[in-house]
């Protein structure tokens, strides 16, 4: 574990209370262009953020990566209990870097309310109750008040000031009440270090100050076109996070961390990414990033408005060998000892599923692998990698498993990835060998076999969810236990609770499909297709959004309800609800802005004309 600065308590923080002494010699050498970060530094700390209430899925990580990780980057709203059995699993020799926002199921709370909270009142009583949770594991404890509190979204909360002071008090009072953290770590968008410094989102504007943390993070990301409504470049590590490095330098004794960052796949080349993590992994072994202590590689699979990001570093075979190289690199510590291995996998059934995707079937000495799905196929061999196939690829022959093998079919499209477990088939192939020919016929049996009387007609299995067509609506019904996510037309809708078995949607899409993806209680994630149940539904009239430029600027107006955001030359404007008309008063001929609303439960970009 790397040392920590020394604290204004003049307490030095330590990881597990291992202390590395840096002798001046070394530290010069450290500046020396001929030495290499690794030669002069205790390793960089290195994270993952795998979905922080799924502790299985760190383990599982883990075991992939072949190492333990440093850091556990996780999420809190403000009444969320601590330690949950996920807080507890990934302490378990780890740090975390816990985000803990102002925000609870009755609403966002704003910042100067947290400011100005006094004892006895209900906030600061929160604050109280944070401390007593969080000091058994002060040690372990990376801490952020509200991350990226420069994001539009968060303007609900208050202004830069706001935050600054409830950033403040939050901690002051954490402070006064027994919790003292590994450290404060202040955290924004990769964005606000490459605005103009007049831009309101601007780090500077929201920096709370070198004596109120030990850590400066950003969430550094390479979207390239899984965005919405935006073209990105595809941008390098290095491009990304420069700007943000060199803010360090104007803070030298505050440590730089990653505490989000992670790279989309370039789905027409996929040795891009892999070529990407292998680019990130040499950045810091460069003197020039001695300031950065710790990094956490957010490797989930995430939509946005409707576009498929898929952060994970096994997003493809190409990525996650590259990004197990870089996991493994001492310069982040690698060759830690990796967690106990998993259990052995469970025997594959006796008889082959019906209407499987895809099927493994006893082949001589191996097995005979077949499929139906279309796409870049990548077999998977007991949880690991077995073999990546040409795209449109629909059989594969493994002729040396070993006993016990389970398969698994990853296929790779442009709108993401999906995983199929084959079915295992134990019925023998047919001999090629015909048998012998036996010339004796048998006796005719002049005794007919009895007739066997007509079945009954078999009642079709009820569908596990309606999509009932009324009018402009749609109703769901389902009949599932766990808890249920509402996916239309391939995209997130909304989130069912435990216990909800129905769900309306509200002047959808034409041509809309639905599906119910459960997560039954005994674990595991099933999809179920919803029948649709009446007409296709009629096209939903087109939202329009038109401009006017006049010497007191550009006047723009829409015609939908609801929130609406104005983008101007493709960054945000604003955010405007209750209201379809905006002036921009600075705005010209030469500017051009859209529209984004949210008005069928998916971001749409409407140009104004």
């Amino acid at each position: 574990m790397r040392p920590r600065h020394a604290r204004n308590s003049a307490r030095t923080l330590f990881t597990a209370g291992i202390t590395f002494a840096i002798a001046a010699g070394a530290l010069i050498l450290a500046l020396t262009a001929t030495t290499t970060r690794a030669d002069a530094a205790a390793p960089i700390e290195f994270g993952l953020s795998v979905r922080g209430d799924e502790a299985p899925l760190l383990k599982q990580a883990e075991q992939e990566l072949g190492r333990s990780v440093d850091i556990v980057r996780t999420f809190a709203f403000w009444d969320d209990q601590f330690p949950t059995e996920a807080d507890l699993a990934a302490l378990d020799g780890r740090d975390l870097i816990l985000s803990i926002k102002p925000q609870t199921d009755l609403g966002r709370i704003a910042w100067a309310d947290i400011a100005n909270a006094q004892p006895g009142d209900q906030l600061y009583e929160d604050m109280v109750a944070w401390a007593d949770a969080l000091e058994p594991y002060e040690d372990q404890i990376w801490l952020s008040f509200h991350h990226e509190p420069e994001a539009g979204v968060n303007l609900v909360h208050g202004d830069a000031e706001d935050f600054k002071q409830a950033w403040q008090t939050f901690h002051t009072v954490l402070a006064d009440n027994g919790f003292d953290p590994l450290g404060r770590v202040w955290i924004a968008t990769d964005f606000s270090f490459q605005v103009p410094a007049d831009d309101r989102r601007h780090a500077d504007r929201w920096y709370p100050g070198d004596e109120w943390v030990e850590a400066i993070g950003t969430d550094a990301y390479n979207w390239f076109d899984c965005r919405a409504g935006i073209t990105n470049n595809w941008l390098e590590l290095e491009d990304i996070i420069e700007d943000f490095r060199l803010f360090g330098l104007a803070h030298p004794d505050e440590q730089l961390m990653l505490a989000e960052f992670g790279s989309a796949e370039d789905w027409t080349d996929l040795t891009r990414k892999a070529q990407w993590l292998t680019n990130a992994q040499e950045l810091f072994a460069q003197p020039e990033y001695d300031q950065f202590t710790a990094i956490s590689y957010f490797s989930l699979n995430a939509n946005n408005g409707g576009f498929n990001c898929d952060w994970r570093f096994t997003s493809s075979p190409a990525s996650q060998a590259a990004f197990t190289t870089f996991a493994n690199d001492p310069l982040f510590g690698g060759g830690i000892a990796p967690p106990p291995p998993p259990a052995p996998p469970t025997p594959p059934p006796t008889t082959p599923i019906e209407g499987a995707v895809c099927l493994a079937t006893p082949s001589g000495a191996g097995f005979s692998i077949t499929w139906d799905e279309p796409g870049n196929p990548v077999i998977r061999r007991n949880g690991t990698w077995l073999a990546t196939l040409a795209p449109g690829t629909t059989s594969f022959v493994d002729p040396t498993p070993p006993p016990g093998s389970i398969y698994e079919l990853r296929i790779h499209t442009e709108a993401g990835r999906q995983d199929f477990p084959c079915a295992t088939s134990t019925e023998p192939l047919p001999d090629p060998t015909p048998d012998p020919v036996d010339p004796t016929p048998d006796p005719v049996d002049p005794t007919p076999e009895p007739v066997e009387p007509t079945p009954d007609p078999v009642e079709p299995t009820p569908a596990v969810c309606i999509a009932t067509v009324d009018g402009d609506t749609v109703n769901l019904t389902w009949d599932l236990g766990g808890t249920s996510i509402i996916r239309r037309s391939g995209a997130w809708l909304a989130n069912a609770p435990e216990g909800t078995l129905s769900y309306t949607d509200t002047n959808p899409p034409a041509d809309s499909t639905y599906l119910i993806r459960n997560r039954p209680i005994d674990g595991g994630v099933v999809d179920h297709e919803c029948q649709l149940d009446g007409e296709i539904l009629p096209p939903q009239p087109v939202v329009g959004c038109t401009s006017t430029v006049t010497a007191d600027g550009a006047t723009l107006s829409w015609d939908f309800d609801g929130q609406a955001i104005v983008r101007k030359n493709g960054n945000w404007l604003t955010t405007v609800s209750n209201s379809q008309t905006f002036t921009d008063t600075t705005g010209s001929a030469a500017d051009s802005y859209v529209i984004r609303s949210r008005v069928t439960g998916a971001t749409i970009d409407h140009s104004c004309g």
